[in-house]
């Protein structure tokens, strides 16, 4: 939902008819993440307006987050400089629809599966132990240039792109800021960015000129 949000918001800053005033977008954030806590605690089976436990459901996510860069940084190397990226190609083999590919159960490892000693609560992941461990600091490094170089270039050329190079771009810029930084590689990167911000939009967007070409003849 937030990422959603978000990717409305980055849509609307490139309309010459939207101007963001620093202190109605703070007013707003706050409101909504108000609005969040309180749809947080009612997910847990508390009933009615509670906003100290909708605060405390605002700050116990990063709490949570960080508990397991925490555990990482305390039981093994804070910095790794280069490692085979067996999560990464993990996640990628998970992209395989499982039907027809049941096999690929076998090949899936997490994070906890490399580094036993990490330990996330709630099941969320730092982003530096999800790259640091999961990638390596070249490979980190090499990637986020990669990303930034190729958004640099999307919003650069923003006008002129197409609806589906406009559509990529707002939506893989929301999940850089929200869901890169808590989810695992798997999630932020792979699902949340890869297939859904990358993928499905460029498939739709190819679906309907197919469609439209054949309802053309």
């Amino acid at each position: 939902m937030i990422t959603a949000l978000l990717s409305f918001v980055i849509f609307l800053s490139f309309s010459e008819n939207m101007n963001f005033r620093l202190i109605v977008l703070l007013a707003f954030g706050a409101l909504f993440a108000l609005i969040m806590g309180l749809i947080g605690i009612s997910r847990l089976g508390f009933v009615g307006l509670d906003f100290k436990l909708a605060v405390f459901n605002i700050l116990e996510e990063p709490l949570y987050t960080n508990y397991s860069n925490i555990t990482y940084l305390y039981n093994y190397s804070p910095v790794n400089i280069f490692c085979i990226p067996t999560t990464l190609l993990s996640a990628i083999v998970n992209l395989l629809p499982t039907r027809l590919f049941p096999w690929k159960l076998d090949y899936i490892k997490y994070i906890t599966d490399i580094y036993p000693q990490i330990e996330q609560p709630l099941g969320a992941t730092h982003y530096y132990t999800s790259y640091n461990a999961g990638l390596g600091l070249l490979l980190s490094l090499f990637l986020f240039y990669f990303i930034g170089k190729r958004m640099s270039r999307i919003r650069k050329s923003y006008e002129d792109a197409d609806v589906t190079k406009r559509t990529i771009y707002c939506l893989v810029c929301a999940n850089l800021a929200f869901s890169m930084f808590r989810d695992p590689i798997a999630t932020s990167l792979i699902k949340n960015i890869i297939e859904f911000s990358v993928i499905l939009p460029w498939f739709i967007s190819a679906l309907n000129d197919f469609l439209y070409k054949e309802g053309l003849k």
